[in-house]
């Protein structure tokens, strides 16, 4: 049945739009599910919001056990989110089967049906939203809802453990140093499908912290991480804060010296001090995970 959810992610999601949220994960581990959740907030279509579990890493999270029902209505309520929020269950490929994007049937899913639902409104509802009452109802998949994305756990230290990232207990975050180069925007749009983000520095000791992973990796030149240039000329982390703000903002002797009038990206030189890159150049890069 897993052959379900790639081919509606195939014919659904191929040409869905996405744009990169804030560049912390947000995900968050459940010990009742073995698995790292996240409440998507900003609303989407059923399609992008697959698009964007997918770029994730992760899938379209549906109730299919009473105690990930239970996990998804505490995190909606601790949000205190009172709109319903889209599942992964929907009947696109035949209607009328529900069925979960890792191929549970409703029949085997221990979540009930709200008063009156299914109602098939317009004849438009084949997918599913779960309610803060853990119920069910079918709503257009053409709806704008919140979204739960769903990665599973080998390690609660270090996100699902499939992409290699490591912990420093002296930052508390996980880092997965990315040898083949490419360019800073490339580089930004893979730590978001490896379940993390282009890393932050957020002071002295995590650019240490980083000098000490390019020793290990004997990284010469520079590294790409999550600060660049905005168009009002303040040099700024992926998720906008300035540099002061961030906590670290120790640049490299004679940088930002913005060669060719081009350099407004972020990376950092083995040293662990920040420098100005050309945002085309293929280079290594850093991803972080934040717990």
């Amino acid at each position: 049945m897993i052959k379900l959810g790639n081919l509606l992610y195939v014919v659904l999601f191929a040409g869905a739009h996405y744009a990169a949220g804030a560049p912390n994960s947000g995900y968050q581990y459940s010990r009742e599910v073995n698995a790292w959740l996240r409440l998507h907030m900003v609303p989407a279509t059923w399609a992008e919001a697959g698009m964007r579990c997918l770029l994730e890493g992760g899938t379209l999270a549906s109730p299919t056990t009473n105690a990930m029902a239970q996990v998804m209505v505490a995190m909606m309520d601790d949000h205190k989110l009172t709109r319903s929020v889209f599942t992964g269950i929907n009947s696109i490929l035949v209607r009328e089967n529900f069925t979960s994007l890792e191929g549970v049937p409703l029949s085997s899913i221990p979540v009930g049906w709200a008063a009156g639902q299914p109602d098939n409104e317009n004849s438009d509802e084949e997918c599913v939203a779960l309610t803060g009452a853990a119920q069910l109802e079918d709503v257009s998949c053409g709806s704008m809802l919140p979204y739960f994305c769903k990665k599973p756990s080998k390690s609660p230290n270090c996100g699902d453990g499939e992409h290699e990232y490591n912990m420093v207990s002296r930052t508390g975050s996980c880092y997965k140093f990315n040898r083949e180069p490419k360019s800073w925007r490339n580089a930004l749009a893979t730590c978001y499908a490896q379940g993390g983000y282009l890393a932050i520095i957020n002071s002295k000791t995590e650019s240490t912290v980083l000098k000490e992973i390019l020793a290990v990796e004997k990284k010469g030149g520079y590294t790409y991480v999550g600060f660049m240039k905005y168009a009002d000329g303040v040099w700024a982390t992926i998720n906008g804060d300035t540099l002061a703000e961030a906590g670290f903002q120790e640049w490299a002797p004679q940088e930002p010296n913005n060669a060719a009038g081009i350099e407004t990206c972020g990376s950092i030189f083995a040293s662990g001090l920040l420098n100005d890159a050309q945002c085309v150049d293929p280079r290594a890069f850093m991803c972080e995970f934040t717990l």
